[in-house]
């Protein structure tokens, strides 16, 4: 879904717009100073990603209130989306070549089917709710928190609003899912 995302963005919104300004400084770095305790504490609460979300959500609640917003400069930013990006892709570590083909196989068909449900509710989000179209595919694309995360600074879209609704989805289907499960669990003995 990452690899897709961003050339639709652009098919569909047209190219992207000018590059951010390369010589705006660095702000309130000290709120980095704050990583040390925020992930452990993030690990504590058993926040998904916590590395990625408890930083983000510490960023967002100073930014709501107009304490502080942290701009990094260029070379930082890059650095940590390499950082990111090498974390999720040792996940395929230990995959056979054959292995990795078939799940690449599913994975593009599972890909393709779930792009077309998302367009389609992201264009009714758009035109109900009036939210960007942009923001609206992020919001709502199939994936984890810290890779949509990531998308959404790539792409300067609002990356709060796009974990926020991400982890919305996740608090509810962990709220859904055991009444869910118990359910499918008494149509089975029941057959």
């Amino acid at each position: 879904m990452v690899l897709w995302l961003p050339p639709l963005f652009w098919l569909w919104e047209g190219a992207p717009g000018a590059a951010p300004d390369a010589a705006a400084p660095a702000t309130h770095l000290w709120m980095l100073l704050a990583l040390p305790v925020l992930i452990p504490l993030g690990n504590r609460l058993r926040l998904p990603s916590a590395s990625l979300l408890a930083p983000l959500l510490f960023a967002a609640l100073l930014s709501g209130f107009d304490v502080a917003s942290l701009r990094l400069p260029d070379w930082g930013m890059n650095l940590m989306l390499w950082i990111l990006g090498s974390a999720i892709g040792s996940r395929f570590r230990g995959l056979s070549r054959a292995r990795f083909w078939r799940y690449l196989g599913e994975a593009a068909v599972a890909t393709l089917l779930a792009l077309a449900v998302l367009a389609l509710f992201a264009e009714l989000i758009h035109r109900l709710v009036g939210v960007p179209r942009d923001v609206a595919l992020l919001a709502l694309a199939p994936g984890g928190i810290g890779e949509m995360a990531i998308l959404a600074v790539a792409l300067d879209i609002n990356p709060v609003f796009v974990a926020f609704h991400h982890l919305l989805r996740m608090i509810a289907l962990m709220v859904v899912a055991p009444f869910w499960a118990r359910w499918l669990q008494r149509g089975a003995v029941g057959s």
